[in-house]
């Protein structure tokens, strides 16, 4: 029998592995969850309950006993829950266990906070799960795009940095982290992925001399990874996504 529940402490290991196991092979590399601490980075948002939430479904067969055959992890967004990630053992598939995963976030957190729509970011070229949720009733059609660069040190003075100690220590803990840039007036987000890779998510940024200065500073040997609504020049295309959004009652009437 298939139960879903929240992720219990103990169980960031498994969470984690289902939801990497299920990504696309183009993304190795380009997220967190191959980053070699992510488990333990999971362990500390099921003990907070903030940020990141997570559901498993469990399989309570009596030859098995409770064993994890699914996960998923919700955020809020801009007043609606996002589902970020979900994963279901590759054995599993096509019994309807995504389905239940996301009734069982939508209604707890949907119900919780309020909320009244329900978006995600799904690849258009993988039609089946595309479909999937376009019959659930989701709309939209914002292109994402994943791009990657190399960094453009220049002779211009770096952008100051904000919390890079502390990112130290989170990135010796988990293998990721993030920092703060200034430059023109404005403050920019930097996400640290493994040893290969800075994260930035707006073009201002990776037209900024400065940034690319204080980066190459930080690290030179690193490429830059830039997720935004269009393409940017000097910036190769490696994958697209597209924001998709549904008034969450309508998702939960179609879902077991």
């Amino acid at each position: 029998m298939i139960r879903v529940r929240r992720a219990r402490l103990g169980e960031g290991a498994v969470v984690a592995e289902q939801i990497r196991l299920s990504l696309p092979k183009e993304l190795a590399g380009l997220t967190i969850w191959h980053c070699g601490g992510v488990d333990r980075w999971v362990e500390r948002r099921i003990e907070a309950r903030d940020g990141a939430v997570f559901y498993v479904a469990v399989d309570e067969g009596e030859e098995v006993g409770e064993r994890v055959v699914g996960a998923v992890e919700f955020r809020v967004v801009d007043a609606a829950v996002f589902l970020n990630q979900i994963g279901v053992a590759a054995s599993r598939r096509g019994e309807s266990i995504g389905g239940r995963l996301l009734a069982a976030g939508l209604r707890d957190l949907g119900a919780a906070q309020g909320l009244g729509s329900v978006a995600l970011d799904v690849d258009p070229a993988n039609k089946h799960v595309y479909e999937w949720y376009r019959r659930m009733g989701f709309e939209g059609g914002q292109e994402i795009h994943w791009l990657l660069g190399a960094l453009r040190p220049q002779a211009v003075e770096p952008a100051p940095v904000e919390g890079w100690e502390e990112a130290r220590r989170e990135h010796a803990c988990f293998g990721f982290s993030g920092f703060r840039l200034w430059a023109a007036g404005e403050a920019h987000e930097i996400g640290k992925l493994g040893d290969a890779l800075f994260r930035i998510t707006t073009d201002r940024a990776w037209n900024e001399p400065a940034v690319h200065a204080a980066l190459a500073r930080l690290d030179a040997g690193r490429r830059v990874l830039l997720i935004q609504g269009a393409l940017v020049e000097g910036a190769d295309a490696v994958r697209r996504t597209q924001r998709l959004q549904a008034p969450l009652s309508a998702v939960l009437s179609k879902l077991p």
